[in-house]
């Protein structure tokens, strides 16, 4: 509970007020600590959810949740994703699609971009930015990677503005501009996409001469964020590939990914 500065002065000479027990023992002013015990943490392995965590000690599990890191959208999408496959799998493509492009998470994603775009580190550091459709879920189970009900691809936000975009691929040109962050969304649901035989590879069309290669790490396995490991499908990296460049890369890397098998 927060208090305000005076009450905080006055706790810390007088003792904060506390009522006493239903035996009628105990109550009275109690002195006011003002500096926090040592933190103690305990591992949690979350089925359900597909996560680990480090749990405070004495703190339920159900209770440790950090809605400005994680963004509530997320653990929503996820309830949904297990409920819309128990109850209407063959319309889990058709819901998922339709809100994933709704206005209103569209909005949530773009302001999501932008604050990683302004490195606003209090902000939330994972949001939702795709879903993994039926034939690319059944096609990764054939080749030995169980999803599971972790469906919900996720965009990290240091990876918008890691050292290699504001590096290398802004030196050589095919660094993804906001809009194109912003176009994230729509790729993973519109763009075909390839089996490397590790991952999975979009490949979405901007015009007559350039595409985006986006890559989406299927291991289920991410460092922590903030006490919370996330075992979810991630966009590891995206950038430009220039068809009609001097040094013909982007060419040699759009005819190999065209090369894999293509799931849809």
């Amino acid at each position: 509970m927060a208090v305000t500065e005076e009450r905080k002065k006055r706790y810390e000479a007088e003792g904060i007020p506390t009522a006493p027990r239903h035996d009628g023992s105990g109550g009275g002013m109690v002195p006011a600590k003002t500096v926090a015990p040592p933190a103690r943490y305990k591992t949690y392995v979350n089925e359900r959810k597909g996560i680990v965590e480090k749990v405070p000690a004495g703190i339920s599990p159900a209770f440790n949740w950090h809605q400005g890191t994680m963004g509530r959208g997320l653990s929503t999408l996820e309830h949904l994703v297990a409920k819309t496959r128990e109850k209407a799998p063959e319309q889990f493509d058709l819901v998922m699609s339709s809100l994933m492009r709704n206005r209103l998470s569209k909005k949530a994603f773009y302001g999501f971009v932008e604050d990683a775009l302004a490195r606003e580190k209090t902000r939330q550091l994972v949001a939702p930015v795709g879903f993994l459709d039926g034939k690319t879920v059944r096609f990764l189970e054939r080749n030995g990677v169980a999803i599971g009900d972790n469906n919900i691809v996720v965009l990290e936000s240091r990876l918008v503005t890691a050292k290699k975009f504001s590096g290398w691929h802004t030196l050589t040109g095919n660094a993804p501009s906001r809009e194109d962050w912003h176009n994230l969304l729509d790729w993973l649901i519109d763009a075909p996409v390839y089996w490397d035989g590790r991952g999975l590879v979009y490949l979405a069309k901007l015009d007559g001469s350039r595409c985006m290669k986006i890559a989406v790490d299927t291991s289920l396995r991410s460092k922590t964020q903030s006490g919370v490991r996330l075992m979810l499908p991630k966009v590891d990296t995206m950038y430009v590939l220039d068809l009609a460049g001097e040094a013909d890369r982007g060419r040699r890397e759009c005819d190999r990914i065209m090369g894999f098998t293509r799931i849809r």
